[in-house]
């Protein structure tokens, strides 16, 4: 059997420290989190909420404590993917988790499609004038 090397671990825990295997995400789950992420954002009627620090943690604690489970349930085993997970991570571990999901799943996307552009724009040549 042949793993993915997309899969990766993180270690969380408050006291002691456990290894938990992370997933990529399959494109449907990758599209279903960008709509989230963005309905998201576009709920935000008034956007001086993203410009005070109460506003946009009260936005963040607000988004993960709505979606997280869904979320979680797209990239970690089903053991895994229940509330202990919140219950047994840091914020600090978090970010890094976050890091991780964006990592695996959307920076070769963003690298790609960039590449693609560049390669696109130096075969479109300007017709002279």
């Amino acid at each position: 059997m042949k793993l993915n090397p997309q899969i990766r671990t993180i270690e969380i825990g408050i006291r002691e420290l456990r290894e938990v295997t992370v997933y990529p995400m399959s494109l449907s789950d990758q599209l279903k989190l960008s709509d989230i992420i963005t309905n998201a954002l576009v709920s935000l009627q008034d956007l001086s909420v993203l410009n005070n620090t109460v506003g946009l943690i009260s936005f963040a604690v607000s988004f993960i404590r709505e979606k997280s489970q869904m979320i979680l349930k797209m990239v970690l085993d089903e053991k895994e993917s229940n509330d202990t997970f919140l219950d047994t991570i840091t914020n600090e571990q978090f970010i890094d988790f976050v890091k991780l999901l964006i990592e695996v799943n959307f920076e070769p996307l963003s690298k790609n499609l960039t590449g693609l552009l560049k390669k696109t724009e130096k075969k479109v040549e300007p017709i002279p004038g």
